[in-house]
């Protein structure tokens, strides 16, 4: 994976996350980066991803707006900056590697058990932004949530010793 996609990726991992970054979330990070980078390397883009959550801060507090103007002035500019992102993710991954990059996003968010409604819209547009469908994101959300057999026993999901195979609904 080219340098830039990687950054790119972290970028978007920093906007979904941003809202309550947790240790595990953190640690979910590592492990993503730990999978395309040596040892060496995954300090520099785990601060680089501290230093995108950091960055993109609402800068809105104190301009008189009420809290659903933030959150509408927010989320736009989440979208916005989701839309470029995912020019570059058209650009760079194959489809199996978006559907990759949803099921980590999904890890991402539900490291701390929960995702908000906010994450949840999020999770809607990177799909729509990058191409694949909500039936298939519904499908590995179902997954990642699993806890027992039944659960992860799904004919779209199939674990192959190499990672996990997502079959297109």
């Amino acid at each position: 994976m080219s340098e830039e996609l990687l950054k790119v990726i972290i970028h978007l991992f920093s906007i979904v996350a941003r809202e309550r970054i947790t240790e595990d979330e953190r640690n979910n990070i590592k492990e993503f980066l730990g999978l395309h980078l040596n040892q060496e390397a995954i300090p520099f883009y785990v601060q680089l991803f501290d230093t995108y959550c950091e960055e993109y801060k609402p800068q809105v507090a104190g301009i008189g707006a009420d809290e659903a103007d933030v959150d509408t002035l927010v989320f736009v500019d989440d979208w916005a900056r989701i839309s470029e992102i995912g020019k570059t993710i058209n650009q760079g991954l194959t489809h199996q590697q978006k559907l990759i990059l949803i099921l980590k996003i999904i890890e991402l968010i539900l490291a701390d058990g929960e995702i908000s409604e906010r994450q949840s819209n999020l999770i809607f547009y990177i799909g729509e932004i990058i191409k694949v469908n909500q039936q298939n994101i519904k499908s590995i959300e179902d997954f990642v949530r699993g806890t027992d057999e039944e659960e992860l026993n799904s004919s779209k999901i199939l674990i192959i010793d190499d990672g996990v195979n997502i079959e297109e609904a």
